[in-house]
């Protein structure tokens, strides 16, 4: 609809926050080129160059390689699906960390555990939100 009514992104530029790269291939690329996209995890990261002092693709790409392997070479993975991921296994470190699966105690082991996440690594904070 927006391209059909003669809208383009250099003089209509939109923002989206939850456009997934499925949703991208179904619209096509050359619609939105030139709008922005906004999420956590783009699974075509892993195609970005290797950043002194930043991010490293090689954790997006065995991440996106091993799921590939289970569900099949075409699958894509999302944000919602990546963000899941990186959740069990900051459990997974404070449950080893704790020495228990008790709630209170995880939920103490939690905090500064750090991961190597496909979208570069995250860390949990005390708010138990992560930063990057």
């Amino acid at each position: 609809m927006f391209y059909d009514a003669g809208l383009r992104a250099d003089t209509h530029p939109t923002m989206s926050v939850s456009i997934t790269e499925t949703e991208i291939s179904v619209i096509g690329v050359g619609y939105l080129v030139g709008h922005y996209a906004a999420w956590n995890y783009f699974m075509s990261i892993m195609n970005s160059p290797k950043c002194d002092g930043g991010f490293d693709p090689s954790e997006a790409t065995k991440f996106v390689r091993n799921y590939q392997r289970l569900y099949g070479e075409d699958k894509l993975v999302n944000d919602p699906m990546e963000a899941a991921y990186v959740a069990v296994k900051l459990w997974a470190q404070a449950v080893a960390f704790a020495g228990t699966f008790d709630l209170e105690p995880v939920r103490a082991a939690v905090v500064g555990q750090a991961y190597a996440a496909p979208e570069g690594e995250v860390v949990m904070q005390a708010s138990h939100h992560i930063s990057k």
